[in-house]
């Protein structure tokens, strides 16, 4: 059997590094099914006095916003405080914006604002149910590659099953990249239960490519196949990466059975030369606790952050940690401006290697680059 005693030092390193952030994908997904950005909002705006003042302005216009079009308008610069309050007026302009939203995106210029462009607009099609698959059809191959990736996380959640093959399609392109836009089609053929998500994940942790979403993936998944990847991966050391892997373990072998379950580790101990009752004792140890501790583990991938998720005083020490209550410019959001460890720069649409939760373009992607250039 396979173990990552096969990896050098840097390959695993890496690989622990990029497993433990969530991809842009995956932050846009969850926003999806959160229920809770009314209060994480509440308690930045209690925080962050700066924050109140820099948005209002922003505010003030989304709440002014009379038409479909001036909410179109605003999606640009409804960040912050602004995206609650954006969030907060579109249900007045669900379903009929759908169409309006599809004919937007298929001529957004390329533009610092475009991502977050992306990520409103293709999230209100979210919640336009059917009008939403046909909008975000209409304009899919416009889309930049960030953009088709959200689309697929969209089509997804909306559970557009005619469109697996065109979300299929996109993966195998989108798996060749170094770029995160793979996790996007795979989390939509994960919501869609498309057969494919559990060859494609398989195939990546067999390769070694591993990300922070693919325990989730592969709990929600629950296929034999996937058993043997994540028994290499909590091997010791374990460590954090190997928790999540034993989690995904744990729920899918309660998902797929007890005899699925150990007839798929009989094959792998099989071939490994181990005792036969090896076998017999880890799928015992599998289903010694309840499914309950990996639904628990889980569940904020499958239902958001929901508000009884929300710890206050655990987001406000985050948020002074993250200095969000001094003074800042957009672009220097931390004042140290160290750049980042070898290996830890994400993609610029990613959260910020330091763990301030804000994107990376948006944080230390100037200094890192400055820095680069400078040596």
């Amino acid at each position: 059997m396979d173990d990552l005693s096969e990896w050098n030092e840097e390959e695993t390193r890496l690989a622990w590094i990029k497993a433990t952030v969530p991809s842009a994908q995956t932050t846009f997904r969850m926003r999806l099914l959160s229920s809770a950005r009314g209060m994480v909002a509440d308690v930045v705006a209690e925080m962050s006095p700066l924050a109140r003042e820099r948005d209002q302005g922003t505010i003030a216009r989304v709440n002014r916003a009379e038409t479909v079009e001036e909410i179109m308008d605003l999606a640009a610069v409804a960040n912050g405080l602004a995206d609650r309050a954006w969030y907060d007026r579109l249900p007045e302009f669900v379903p009929e914006i759908a169409p309006l939203i599809g004919e937007r995106l298929k001529i957004l210029p390329d533009s610092e604002t475009r991502s977050s462009t992306y990520e409103h607009l293709l999230s209100a099609l979210g919640f336009c149910g059917d009008a939403g698959i046909q909008a975000v059809l209409v304009c899919f191959d416009a889309l930049s590659e960030y953009g088709k990736s959200l689309a697929c996380v969209v089509l997804g959640h909306l559970g557009a099953q005619a469109s697996a093959d065109k979300l299929w399609a996109y993966y195998q392109g989108a798996i060749k990249q170094s770029e995160s836009y793979f996790v996007g089609p795979l989390w939509g053929l994960v919501d869609m239960e498309d057969p494919r998500a559990a060859d494609a994940l398989a195939d990546l942790l067999s390769g070694k490519r591993l990300f922070y979403e693919a325990f989730a993936m592969a709990y929600k998944i629950g296929d034999a196949r996937l058993v043997r990847p994540l028994m290499i991966l909590i091997q010791p050391p374990r460590g954090e990466l190997g928790d999540s892997a034993l989690a995904a373990l744990h729920g899918l072998a309660h998902r797929i059975g007890r005899d699925a379950t150990l007839a798929a580790i009989q094959q792998i101990t099989s071939e490994a030369g181990a005792a036969p009752e090896e076998a017999q004792f880890c799928t015992d140890v599998l289903f010694r606790e309840p499914r309950g501790g990996a639904d628990t583990y889980f569940r904020v991938f499958y239902r958001g952050m929901e508000p009884s998720m929300v710890d206050q005083e655990y987001l406000r020490g985050q948020l002074k940690a993250a200095r969000l209550t001094e003074p800042m410019m957009d672009g220097d959001r931390l004042p140290d401006r160290i750049p980042a460890p070898p290996g830890r720069k994400p993609g610029r649409n990613n959260p910020c290697w330091c763990g301030s939760g804000v994107k990376y373009k948006r944080c230390h992607w100037r200094p890192d680059r400055a820095h680069s250039e400078s040596i």
